[in-house]
């Protein structure tokens, strides 16, 4: 039947580990439908939130969400690998972390513009005089914070 011969494209592609990947013969097959396969798979709900996340990390205020995506994706992961085929998602999880470094990437770029635009401000307005006290006493700050 047709629906036998789809389930037998489907699963592999999930990397089941049910009898329609080996339903070769037609009775095998026709005792293998498309709800077997798909009742035992279910897309991780760790990766589906990596991804919101990772998308997340991209609009607004980019790190949390960002690192969220980060852990979760690799949480997702792990549950994906350990459920032994009964889960999918990973490429989801992938998408999420990917976006999440990316957010991370795109929040550390705006706190450097942010920093070059304050010190570019600071020696506008003071002549350079502002900029030279706060480089003069930042030695101090990182020694007092270690």
């Amino acid at each position: 039947p047709l629906s036998a011969s789809i389930v037998l494209w489907i699963c592999p592609l999930r990397r089941l580990s049910c009898s329609c990947r080996l339903a070769f013969d037609s009775a095998k097959r026709a005792a293998c439908n498309a709800s077997f396969c798909l009742a035992n798979t279910s897309t991780s709900m760790l990766a589906i939130i990596s991804l919101v996340a990772g998308l997340l990390g991209l609009t607004g205020y980019p790190v949390l969400p960002s690192i969220a995506a980060i852990i979760t994706g690799m949480m997702a992961k792990q549950e994906i690998e350990r459920s032994e085929g009964k889960l999918s998602g990973r490429e989801l999880a992938l998408a999420g972390q990917i976006l999440g470094w990316l957010g991370v990437l795109l929040g550390v770029l705006i706190l450097c513009a942010l920093c070059g635009f304050f010190f570019f401000i600071l020696a506008m307005v003071d002549g350079g005089g502002m900029q030279q006290d706060l480089l003069r006493g930042l030695p101090a700050l990182v020694a007092a914070l270690a």
